[in-house]
């Protein structure tokens, strides 16, 4: 899952950076990055629904939290902070990634 996340991220991180500024001062442009988003979410909340069949989610996790966490954590936000800023590899980003889900989703370690 998160390889095939990074793979996307890899792509469009840049695109949507330039797509969120753009957004700022063109209504349009802010119109399609909100559809995005709740198509992104949607999205996750498949991703979650196939995980939590898979395992069962950390104590006290609602369903609502665990789509915001992997919004977060596999987001594009996460993604251009690690890499674009702070020079992480995407390796070490998809490492840091499925660590970090693993332990705020499951309750568990990587």
């Amino acid at each position: 899952l998160v390889t095939g996340v990074g793979e996307i991220m890899r792509r469009v991180t840049p695109l949507y950076l330039v797509a969120r500024v753009a957004a700022d001062g063109a209504p349009d442009t802010a119109r399609v990055m909100a559809f995005n988003e709740d198509l992104r979410a949607d999205g996750y909340r498949e991703v979650r629904e196939l995980l939590r069949g898979k395992a069962a989610f950390r104590l006290g996790l609602t369903l609502e939290r665990a789509t915001d966490l992997l919004l977060l954590l596999a987001g594009m936000d996460a993604y251009h902070v690690l890499v674009g800023s702070h020079d992480w590899s995407h390796e070490e980003w998809v490492d840091w990634t499925v660590s970090a889900l693993a332990e705020q989703v499951f309750g568990r370690t990587a």
